[in-house]
């Protein structure tokens, strides 16, 4: 990002922390690209990523988290066995109806909608845990309206006002 703007020689870096960087890149300038740099490739630098693979947060958190890859593992487990327990009430259905008893029907029902709203439950917390699209964009950058997060200020700003 910075070559782009015109070099390291046009970037500041304010902050005596940076001293370590700085040094670097007046040694890196001096001893030049390493023997290896012609053969080497930048695949993120030719190339711009999309939307999905900036936002995907599997690969960048949920992968390497232990109970964020256990919750989308349990996610999982959940969505397939109310899949089945949806699969075995419309199997049941029809046998229901024809013995004429309402009352089991009407349980069968509830039963059925109670595992459709827990899979779509399931199905959200999948979702939320391998990309960021879900909830795009985040509520500091909606346009007014619902669901807008509180104005972002600069520290200027701030003691302005």
């Amino acid at each position: 990002q910075v070559h782009n703007m015109g070099g390291w020689k046009k970037y500041k870096m304010p902050t005596d922390a940076d001293a370590f960087v700085k040094g670097y890149r007046r040694w890196y300038d001096k001893a030049g690209q390493p023997p290896h740099s012609p053969f080497a490739t930048d695949s993120y630098r030719s190339s711009e990523p999309t939307k999905e693979q900036l936002l995907d947060r599997k690969s960048q958190h949920t992968d390497h988290c232990v109970s964020c890859s256990g919750a989308l593992k349990n996610a999982v487990r959940i969505q397939s066995i109310m899949r089945g327990a949806l699969l075995s009430c419309i199997a049941f259905a029809p046998a229901i109806i024809a013995q004429k008893a309402w009352k089991s029907l009407f349980s069968l029902l509830l039963g059925s909608m109670a595992a459709f709203q827990i899979k779509r439950a399931a199905n959200f917390v999948e979702v939320s845990l391998t990309t960021g699209m879900a909830n795009y964009p985040p509520p500091r950058n909606r346009p007014a309206g619902k669901g807008r997060g509180r104005e972002l200020r600069t520290v200027e700003q701030g003691r302005r006002g």
